[in-house]
């Protein structure tokens, strides 16, 4: 279907609206890629708690930006991927992709010794994410030698960057919610829940000539190619940092009321107390810096955030920064006062998915979207736990030890057994589920472990207090207002 068009501004105001008259809306997936063309700016909305934050200081519905490669072969087999997109992504976001796995593989979580050893553990645990990556996910649309590819994979994983992956994969992503009881859903809900195509003003002319337009295109891809070895990191705890200021800018009046009554001597104290930050005799900074501060302390064990220096680009600044090598500067705007990390070592102004939504020279040609999802439950086939444990594959590493896939269990309740991932690595685990109850189990809450990898003791019950009988309160109740009686009365 096609939205017509139109203007918010009076008959006699000076403004104009640029916008398209028509723009194709579909939530078919072919249809979609169909009108789509290599160079394409892909802006999403998503669904989960990080992209509904982001959509909510950016006051736009849009969280994440990319740019659409078109069919590429993938890295793994050389087969083609219809749909390519490559975008910058922190290393929180690798290494679950990585962890994953497919149909075949279970989901791989990192063992304790990876993240508190000295090194060599968690170089070996990388390297098997890095070896999934490029078995399971990655694309190669720049003909990268297995070398190459390997290279790139280990470095997603340690310190995130450019890659490319299939937009289908990324767009069929589906996580399960939890609900205000406590419980989760049991049917997963789409991450993404609408994409939009936006085109280089250069590229959306319709008289464009076919041959001009094919080396744009190629320009695109080449820029792209060049500009994501610059991006060769993501900082996520440094991007955390500037929170305050990407809420700044949409101008929220309560945010402005909460920072000033945070600015109040007193408050500042609390806050610092709060945060953990507090110094005997030392007046408390400013509350921004305090949360700047916290937000930047978020992994004391430098295994999920690392702090390595690094380009500080997120998702917009790598395609702004491929637009301007391909001599088609997009001209967008970025965050004041509010610089990250380059790659030559210089300070880059901050933008992020707002300014690619804002910016004029991306004309919008194509919007897929999902309406509220239905879901009918398709009759099971009868299925023995044997069957389905034999279903799920060896565990990673070409050990099937542990009968499937390899989950690890950090309460030390279940069943001890273990299982070398990797050459020297042993990775506790359990066997797989053997039924549909248990594979729900270990499904719940599927990033859980990323913050539960030290399970702590739990908290000795404390004695039940003795709980008085009514009676015996009322009883001494009553002695407390006795009077003695009186003599005289019969």
């Amino acid at each position: 279907m096609a939205t017509a068009g139109g203007t918010a501004a009076g008959a006699d105001s000076p403004m104009r609206d640029i916008t398209p008259d028509e723009l194709f809306v579909t939530a078919r997936r072919d249809e979609f890629f169909g009108a789509l063309c290599p160079g394409d700016v892909l802006l999403f909305q998503g669904a989960d708690f990080l992209a509904g934050l982001a959509q909510l200081t950016e006051r736009r519905t849009c969280y994440h930006s990319a740019i659409y490669l078109g069919p590429a072969p993938a890295a793994s087999d050389g087969s083609t991927i219809p749909h390519v997109l490559a975008h910058n992504v922190s290393t929180l976001w690798w290494r679950d992709l990585a962890a994953e796995g497919n149909g075949t593989q279970g989901t791989l979580h990192p063992p304790l010794e990876a993240i508190l050893g000295d090194g060599s553990d968690r170089k070996a645990f990388f390297d098997l994410l890095a070896k999934r990556l490029v078995e399971l996910h990655l694309a190669n649309p720049w003909d990268e030698n297995p070398d190459q590819l390997a290279e790139r994979a280990y470095q997603l994983v340690e310190r995130g960057g450019v890659g490319a992956v299939s937009v289908d994969g990324y767009l069929d992503r589906c996580r399960r919610e939890r609900l205000y009881s406590g419980d989760t859903r049991g049917d997963g809900v789409h991450h993404v829940r609408s994409l939009v195509a936006l085109r280089h003003e250069r590229l959306a002319d319709p008289d464009l000539d076919p041959t001009l337009r094919e080396v744009f295109e190629t320009t695109i891809e080449l820029a792209a190619e060049a500009t994501a070895e610059d991006a060769t990191a993501f900082n996520a705890a440094e991007l955390l940092s500037v929170v305050p200021e990407c809420i700044d800018r949409p101008g929220y009046l309560e945010w402005s009321q909460l920072s000033a009554l945070a600015e109040h001597p007193s408050n500042r104290r609390l806050l610092a107390r709060l945060f953990g930050l507090s110094k005997r005799g030392r007046p408390a900074p400013p509350a921004r810096e305090l949360l700047r501060q916290r937000l930047r302390s978020i992994d004391p064990l430098n295994f999920f955030f690392p702090n390595e220096g690094g380009p500080g680009w997120i998702c917009a600044s790598y395609v702004i920064a491929t637009f301007t090598k391909a001599e088609l500067a997009l001209d967008a705007g970025y965050l004041e006062d509010v610089t990250m990390a380059g790659p030559d070592g210089t300070q880059v102004p901050l933008s992020t998915p707002r300014d690619l939504w804002d910016c004029p020279r991306l004309v919008p040609v194509a919007l897929f979207v999902r309406g509220p999802e239905r879901w009918h439950p398709e009759p099971a086939p009868a299925v023995s736990p044997a069957t389905m444990a034999a279903g799920l594959g060896p565990a990673p590493g070409g050990n099937d030890a542990a009968g499937g896939a390899v989950f690890v269990d950090f309460s030390g309740r279940l069943a001890a057994a273990s299982v070398e991932v990797v050459p020297g690595l042993q990775v506790p685990v359990v066997a797989g589920p053997t039924s549909s109850e248990e594979a729900a189990r270990f499904a719940r809450d599927a990033v859980s472990w990323r913050w539960s990898t030290i399970a702590a003791d739990p908290p000795a019950p404390r004695p039940a207090r003795r709980r008085r009988r009514p009676g015996r309160r009322a009883s001494k109740a009553a002695d407390k207002h006795w009077t003695p009686a009186d003599p005289t009365s019969p």
